[in-house]
């Protein structure tokens, strides 16, 4: 999982995709390389973010690596291996490719043909909610599980480059 968008800020819908295709309900750390700095978010209001690189895996043996730079100006690019299947998000090209038991193992190629950035899916899933009565969304209790690895994962760092004091991650 890769692109510049920031750990904190974006790099969680990474590990939710992550999680919702290995349908695992603990993500552990296996190590981390977190530059040195931190980045001042576009959002403003003292918000900062982390670039580096987290690695993440399952008790079954998936695994994960999710990489954010500071300089890197193509999309994002999301490749999930594990034992259900492999899927890459390619988000310049705007692909999905999935090889799972679904496909009979092969590489199928789906093209994404909307904007799947999550600030523009919220207007759907909005949208389903108050017209249909539908919430697609995942639970709190399901986002818990990569919001928790992200926060546990980076804190540390935060504490390190801000304040030995502070008890949360000044990302949105």
């Amino acid at each position: 999982i890769s692109g510049n968008h920031g750990l904190g800020t974006n790099g969680v819908h990474g590990v939710d995709l992550f999680q919702f295709y290995t349908n695992e309900q603990n993500i552990y750390s296996v190590g981390n390389r977190i530059d040195q700095k931190t980045y001042t978010s576009k959002r403003g209001g003292g918000l900062v973010d982390l670039t580096g690189t987290l690695f993440g895996a399952t008790p079954r043996g998936d695994d994960f690596i999710l990489s954010m730079a500071p300089d890197h100006t193509i999309g994002d690019y999301v490749s999930i291996h594990s034992s259900v299947g492999r899927f890459i998000i390619d988000d310049q090209y705007g692909n999905l490719i999935e090889n799972s038991e679904r496909t009979n193992w092969e590489n199928k190629i789906f093209p994404i043909e909307e904007n799947i950035a999550v600030s523009q899916l919220s207007k759907y899933f909005a949208n389903d909610i108050l017209q249909n009565g539908v919430c697609n969304l995942p639970t709190l209790k399901e986002c818990f599980i990569s919001h928790k690895f992200i926060f546990d994962s980076l804190l540390p760092h935060f504490k390190n480059l801000h304040d030995e004091k502070l008890d949360y991650c000044p990302v949105t």
